[in-house]
């Protein structure tokens, strides 16, 4: 009878030990950024009236912003193919974007990680972290806190899991720039 106790005992300790679920390793890689602009320079060399001037700026305001420095075609046909990407421009109008400082991220099978966005006080640069457990990993985004928080998550990478893309927006030099920042979250 004790035998048999000890094998119940035993095999129960060794079923909760294929049952305990598997450490994860939380990791966040920065893939890539899209850049576009809206540019408002042609207006310092218009030589009309200032209400022509005034409807180029609010036309110029709700057109879609165009692609530059797009080193990365990659990225780019994965925006197209998800539909952000038409004819060299941006369309914002279909990037609806979160602006919670904090959120959940949840990944292709299910397990959701606390995310959170936060300025660090002495640069004014905006990070995110992500908690898996005990485990913490914070990303700078390199971008200023003088914006709105903008994000979303799309599966912009094929197989699953959505990746964060991070609008870093800013207005310098007679146009609004607009830099969606690429992050792939993974767990292994």
């Amino acid at each position: 009878m004790i035998k048999s106790f000890v094998i119940v005992v035993g095999l129960a300790v060794i079923a909760s030990l294929f049952s305990c679920k598997a450490k994860k390793n939380l990791q966040v890689k920065y893939i890539g950024e899209l850049q576009s602009r809206k540019s408002y320079a042609a207006i310092q060399f218009m030589s009309i009236s200032e209400d022509s001037i005034t409807a180029y700026v609010e036309r110029e305001r709700k057109s879609e912003p165009w692609l530059y420095n797009s080193v990365d075609s990659i990225l780019e046909k994965l925006f197209q193919k998800a539909g952000f990407v038409k004819d060299n421009r941006f369309l914002l109008s279909k990037f609806k974007a979160d602006t919670a400082a904090i959120t959940t991220f949840m990944s292709a099978n299910g397990d959701k990680y606390p995310l959170t966005f936060y300025t660090d006080t002495t640069r004014g640069i905006i990070h995110f972290k992500i908690k898996e457990g005990n485990k913490i990993v914070d990303i700078n985004t390199e971008a200023h806190n003088m914006q709105q928080l903008d994000y979303t998550f799309i599966d912009l990478i094929p197989g699953g899991n959505k990746e964060l893309i991070f609008l870093d927006d800013y207005y310098i030099m007679n146009g609004d720039n607009y830099h969606f920042k690429v992050y792939e979250i993974t767990t292994d």
